[in-house]
C-alpha cells in the first residue's frame, strides 16, 4: 500500500476527481480493471507531459513504473527518447521506437521522437528520413518542422542533374518557393 501511495505522489497536478479515484484504487488494494487502467493512463499522461517539457529523467522514472509505457505506442516512443537522452542506450531506444511505429505507423510524434533518437546517435541522414516520413502524415507538425529547421535541410534542386548554383535551378527554386510548392 505504501508503494502505491509513493506512485501517486509522482502524479501531482491532477484534478480532485482523479485524485479521489486513484486514492480509492489504492485504498481498495483490489485494482479493478477500470481503476488500474485509469492509473496506468495517468502515469502515461504524466510521463509524456514531463518528456515534452524536457524533464526526461522524471519522465523515464514514471514511464518505467510497471512498464506502463507498453500500453501506448506514443508513450513507448517518449520512453525510448528518454532512454536515449538519460541513459544513452541508443540501440534499445531505436528498437522500442520502431516497435511503437509498428503499432501506430501513422503517428507523426513517433517519427519525431525516432528522428531525435537517430540524431543523438549521430545518424543524421536516417533522422532526416524519419522526419520526412512523419511530415508525410502531417505536413504541419510543429515538432517535425522545428527539427528540420534546426538541421537546416535544403530542398533538392528543381532540376537534379544541374548543379544547385546553376541560374536555371536558382530561378526555378525561387519561383517554386514564391508559389508555395
Amino acid at each position: 500500500m505504501k508503494e502505491n501511495r509513493k506512485r501517486l505522489t509522482l502524479l501531482d497536478g491532477r484534478s480532485a476527481e482523479r485524485g479521489k479515484a486513484m486514492d480509492m484504487a489504492v485504498e481498495d488494494r483490489t485494482f479493478s480493471g477500470t481503476h488500474l487502467e485509469y492509473l496506468v493512463q495517468a502515469f502515461i499522461e504524466k510521463g509524456i507531459t514531463l518528456a515534452r517539457e524536457g524533464n526526461y529523467s522524471d519522465a523515464l522514472r514514471i514511464l518505467e513504473e510497471d512498464l506502463c509505457f507498453t500500453a501506448n505506442p506514443l508513450a513507448m516512443s517518449y520512453y525510448a527518447l528518454c532512454l536515449a537522452i538519460v541513459e544513452r542506450r541508443y540501440d534499445n531506444a531505436i528498437s522500442i521506437c520502431l516497435m511503437a511505429l509498428g503499432k501506430e505507423f501513422y503517428n507523426p510524434d513517433i517519427y519525431c521522437n525516432l528522428g531525435r533518437i537517430f540524431l543523438l546517435n549521430g545518424q543524421k541522414a536516417t533522422a532526416i528520413k524519419a522526419f520526412r516520413r512523419g511530415l508525410a502524415f502531417d505536413s504541419s507538425h510543429p515538432g517535425l518542422i522545428e527539427e528540420i529547421k534546426k538541421l537546416g535541410i535544403r530542398r533538392k534542386p528543381i532540376i537534379p542533374f544541374l548543379p544547385r548554383s546553376n541560374p536555371i535551378n536558382k530561378f526555378l527554386g525561387l519561383l517554386a518557393k514564391r508559389l508555395g510548392l
